[in-house]
């Protein structure tokens, strides 16, 4: 469905819009292992993107560093928002991450942008309506336009029926002349005298 298609850019946009811009050099690596401040840095900026995020918001997430590593820990009720969880992590500068996230099987799915199941459904209810008024209209149209095509063949043919008949009402007149002209000829030489040329 094209409402998914859009939806799903609009939230690519808005992870780039929540998580901020990290800058390469505040990103942490496996090169910057021992930088304790570049990691409590990322690790803030994480936190703080989740606390902003409106599906995450709810749930309490861990952010834990071992080994060089960021890992992320706890529940999400969908596996849209365990790689949401995961795409804002990496924005905030975490580059070195492992997602130990797990899925919630209460059934409790707020949906892909944490709006709720049920507000999605409102939303792709009313986008699926109006794609059907639009798929009606459409259909409107097209019968419209072949009506349309329709007269105007039958008034082409009407046409071409009348031409046709004045055209064969016009040979008849001209024939009819013709035979007219030929008999006054006729008629005109009788009526001359004959003067044996």
């Amino acid at each position: 469905m094209a409402f998914k298609h859009v939806m799903m850019a609009l939230g690519a946009a808005g992870f780039m819009a929540v998580a901020g811009q990290a800058g390469a050099d505040d990103k942490v690596g496996v090169n910057d292992r021992d930088d304790d401040a570049k990691w409590q840095q990322v690790e803030k900026r994480v936190e703080a993107s989740f606390g902003r995020d409106k599906g995450l918001k709810g749930h309490n997430l861990d952010v834990d560093i071992h080994d060089g590593k960021m890992v992320l820990k706890g529940e999400v009720d969908s596996a849209a928002e365990k790689t949401r969880a995961e795409r804002l992590a990496r924005r905030a500068g975490a580059r070195n991450l492992e997602n130990k996230l797990t899925v919630d099987g209460d059934g409790k799915d707020r949906g892909f942008f944490g709006l709720g199941d049920k507000t999605e459904r409102k939303v792709e209810n009313k986008v699926d309506r109006a794609e059907d008024r639009a798929d009606k209209a459409k259909d409107n149209l097209e019968n419209r336009t072949e009506a349309a095509k329709d007269r105007i063949d039958e008034k082409a043919k009407a046409d071409k029926k009348a031409l046709e008949y004045s055209a064969d009402r016009a040979e008849k007149r001209i024939d009819n002349k013709v035979e007219d002209a030929k008999r006054e000829v006729k008629k005109g030489d009788n009526d001359r005298p004959f003067d044996g040329k």
